[in-house]
C-alpha cells in the first residue's frame, strides 16, 4: 500500500529455497471491475481467507480510520477482488484529534473464531471480533474486544503483523512503529514475552532523530505516577518558571511522572542525548510540549 492509497503488487520469482526475489507485477492493483484499487490515503492491505472458501480475501486501512474490505471472487491461483464496503464492520480506529486512525490491519485465528487486530495512530492494538459470515453483511457492526490489546506499547502508528514464525503451533506477534525498528512478541509463552530488541532505524550518512515535530503527550492531563507517552530516549521536564525538574528515561515509549511531583503545568521536551543543567540539547531538538498534571 503506498500514500496515495493504491496497492502494488510483488511476484516472488525465487524457486524454494532460495532468497525471496521479488518483482513488481502491478504498479497499480485492479479490483475486479478493472478499476485500480484506490482507498484514499495511506493503504495498509492485509490478505486473509476471511470467509473460508480457500482463497485469500483483502481488508485494507486507509487514513481516516476504517477499513475497506474486498471479497476474492477469483481463485487461488487468479485472484480477482471485488469491492464490498469503504466501511468494514463500522471499525474506526483509535486516534489523538479524532481524525485520522491510521489503522494497520492483521488477522488473528483463535480457537473462538477469527479476531482483528488493528494498529493505530496512538500506538494502540485493538481487537474485533469478527463475524461467522463478514462477506454477507460486510457493514454490519463488529464488536469490539478491547482497544489496547494487553497493554502494549512499542510508540506510535504500530503496524502488527501475525504468525507462527517459531512453528510452535502458535501465533506470534510483530510490532513495528514509526520510530523505526521491530518488536517481536513470543505467542507460546504465558505472558507475551519480548523476545527481540527494538532496533532504530539509523541512517546511513549520520544517526538521524525521528522527527518530533508532530507529537502530542498521551494522556493530557494525567495523574502523578501515570504513565506519559514520548517519542524519544528521554524526556527533560521543566515548571513553568524554567526550574528544570528532572530527566525521565523512557521505557517501550513511555516515561513515568514522578508521583512525587505537585500539580500543576510543566515542559516537557524529547531528548536524544547528553543534556545540559538547562534543558537545552547539546544532540537533536525536538518540539516541547506542555502537560497538566492533575490534582
Amino acid at each position: 500500500g503506498d500514500e496515495l492509497g493504491n496497492l502494488h503488487r510483488w511476484e516472488n520469482t525465487a524457486d524454494l529455497g532460495e532468497d525471496m526475489a521479488l518483482v513488481l507485477t502491478e504498479a497499480s492493483m485492479p479490483d475486479a471491475a478493472g478499476t485500480a484499487i484506490d482507498v484514499g490515503q495511506f493503504a495498509t492491505p492485509c490478505l486473509y481467507d476471511l470467509d473460508a472458501d480457500g482463497d485469500l480475501d483483502l481488508l485494507v486501512g486507509e487514513k481516516n480510520g476504517g477499513l475497506s474490505l474486498f471479497e476474492n471472487t477469483g481463485s487461488v491461483n487468479a485472484a480477482s477482488f471485488t469491492f464490498l464496503t469503504a466501511a468494514a464492520g463500522q471499525v474506526d480506529a483509535d486516534n489523538l484529534l479524532g481524525i485520522n486512525g491510521f489503522p494497520v490491519p492483521a488477522v488473528w485465528p483463535t480457537d473462538s473464531g477469527l479476531t482483528l487486530v488493528i494498529g493505530n495512530e496512538l500506538g494502540h492494538l485493538q481487537l474485533y471480533a469478527f463475524p461467522p459470515s463478514p462477506m454477507e453483511e460486510p457493514e454490519a457492526e463488529w464488536t469490539e474486544v478491547t482497544d489496547q490489546w494487553l497493554g502494549l506499547y512499542e510508540g506510535e502508528f504500530a503496524a502488527p503483523a501475525l504468525g507462527d514464525l517459531d512453528a510452535d503451533g502458535t501465533y506470534d506477534l510483530v510490532v513495528g512503529v514509526r520510530n523505526g525498528g521491530l518488536t517481536l512478541w513470543n505467542g507460546h509463552a504465558l505472558e507475551p514475552a519480548l523476545l527481540g530488541c527494538t532496533p532504530d532505524v539509523i541512517n546511513v550518512i549520520d544517526h538521524l532523530e525521528p522527527p518530533t515535530q508532530g507529537w502530542q503527550p498521551y494522556p493530557n492531563p494525567l495523574r502523578a505516577g501515570e504513565l506519559l507517552t514520548v517519542p524519544s530516549p528521554a524526556v527533560i521536564v521543566l515548571d513553568l518558571t524554567g526550574r528544570r525538574m528532572g530527566r525521565l528515561t523512557a521505557h517501550r515509549g513511555a516515561v513515568q511522572w514522578p508521583a512525587s511531583w505537585n500539580a500543576g503545568t510543566y515542559l516537557v521536551i524529547p531528548s536524544y542525548g547528553e543534556d545540559n543543567q538547562t534543558g537545552a540539547l547539546s544532540k537533536g531538538k525536538g518540539a516541547r510540549r506542555l502537560v497538566i498534571i492533575d490534582p
